[in-house]
């Protein structure tokens, strides 16, 4: 359900921005490791949406399948196969000069079935963004309020004494900062670093780290670019805790991940 919904979002906003969709697919391998100490390896591959439009308006999107070598196997009935997508959408609200601009934007993310017990997961938020530019540097600032979903998994947990109507799947109000800094180190090569938290109006929910490098090139006669990622996510887990027993052994997972991007 909350796919169908990410989609038709996506397709509703196709009409609202003038310019072709710019669509390019990926191929990679990828390392999921838990708790910093479990690795589960695998391969991966995407399709990615890009357009722009001259009133200002942007959008942005993936939707990404991993395939797991779960050779750790910490959940016992894990089904080695998980999937992710992105959505993005902006619109420049004011641009006082050609370095600065503030967006309106909404933001959404949503993954499943990963091998560190996540089984759903979604975050939408709409917001304002405050850009900087100043070639070749990049400063970013986004703060969002929508909602935040979290469920678990339930075979791990059962392990602990937990019931699968103790593992999450409700909708929380919650908002959140984005911080982006990125620099182009050529004219083929470019990096960027973020950091989120998410909040509702009791803690924190959760701590994200991205580290990527995008480097343009030419291969079998292609142009494609090769992406590096790191991606840490830390999930605060205290609030489905009772009598003193986590819910789960772990509380973060990293994403490791080399992909070919290939224009259609």
């Amino acid at each position: 359900m909350m796919f169908k919904n990410m989609v038709l979002l996506a397709v509703v906003s196709v009409g609202l921005c003038a310019n072709p969709l710019k669509l390019e697919y990926s191929y990679g391998v990828h390392d999921f490791v838990v708790d910093n100490e479990y690795h589960t390896v695998g391969i991966n591959a995407g399709i990615y949406m890009t357009q722009t439009s001259q009133n200002g308006m942007d959008q942005s999107g993936y939707f990404e399948a991993f395939v797991d070598y779960d050779k750790e196997e910490l959940d016992p009935d894990h089904i080695p196969v998980w999937f992710r997508a992105n959505y993005r959408l902006d619109k420049v609200l004011i641009q006082p000069n050609e370095n600065f601009d503030i967006k309106g934007v909404f933001d959404l993310d949503w993954k499943m079935n990963t091998v560190s017990s996540i089984e759903q997961y979604l975050k939408t938020g709409v917001g304002i963004g405050f850009n900087y530019q100043a070639a070749p540097l990049f400063f970013g600032l986004k703060v969002l309020g929508g909602t935040y979903y979290l469920e678990l998994d339930d075979d791990v947990p059962e392990e602990n004494g937990y019931d699968r109507d103790e593992l999450g799947g409700d909708f929380k109000g919650a908002f959140a900062y984005v911080a982006t800094v990125g620099t182009q180190f050529s004219k083929d090569t470019s990096a960027q670093l973020e950091y989120s938290e998410w909040y509702d109006s009791d803690e924190w929910l959760e701590k994200f780290l991205a580290f990527k490098i995008k480097h343009d090139s030419s291969l079998w006669n292609q142009d494609v670019s090769v992406q590096f990622s790191i991606e840490s996510t830390r999930y605060n887990l205290s609030s489905y805790e009772k009598d003193d027993v986590p819910i789960l052994p772990w509380d973060d997972d990293m994403l490791v991940k080399l992909s070919v991007h290939v224009p259609f």
